[in-house]
């Protein structure tokens, strides 16, 4: 039995016993109510707990440190992607 079929199974297990909310078994069809179109009500809480343990960035500093990623990777030398030294920018 592959992988899917015994998820299958334990999936169709499960909503006969009624432990999946929404969904049943009907002549051997899994059925299942439609989720609500909004959001669930903690998702606003959620959003803002992970906004707070984000680090305080600038986007001047991303900006920079994706360039040099960018000029490492195109470059295969790790000094043609120092922004600060000079004739970089335009050596490419």
């Amino acid at each position: 039995m592959t992988r899917v079929h015994a998820g299958l199974r334990r999936l169709a297990n499960a909503a006969r016993m009624g432990l999946l909310p929404g969904a049943s078994v009907e002549e051997g069809i899994l059925r299942t109510d439609r989720f609500p179109a909004g959001p669930p009500a903690a998702t606003d809480e959620l959003i803002l707990d992970l906004y707070r343990r984000l680090p305080e960035v600038r986007i001047t500093d991303i900006l920079v440190v994706g360039t040099k990623i960018a000029r490492i990777r195109r470059s295969g030398d790790p000094a043609r992607g120092d922004p600060d030294k000079p004739g970089v920018f335009g050596s490419d």
